[in-house]
């Protein structure tokens, strides 16, 4: 027991553990999402839904480039932060 204990330690201490379970997640996640859409009909009578489908292709297109640029400019932010913090 105290094997696997110390096993499963060093493996997770691992530089690459943590983003290989994002990647890992983030696969599932897609996989799901679609499997849902495929799953859900077209025509579907749900209040919770609806509002889905009331954006339209312009506002989905601003909020996707809302997200793409708020992530954009953290993903920035993060590596000034760093290369300012390694250069001192």
């Amino acid at each position: 027991m105290e094997k696997l204990s110390g096993s499963w330690r060093r493996v997770f201490n691992k530089f690459w553990f943590v983003p290989a379970v994002c990647v890992v997640a983030a696969v599932v996640l897609a996989q799901s999402v679609v499997a849902v859409d495929r799953w859900l009909p077209e025509t579907l009578d749900s209040p919770w839904i609806s509002w889905l489908y009331a954006v339209g292709i312009d506002g989905s297109r601003g909020m996707l480039s809302a997200i793409g640029g708020s992530m954009l400019a953290v993903a920035a932010t993060a590596f000034s932060i760093t290369i300012s913090v390694v250069a001192t």
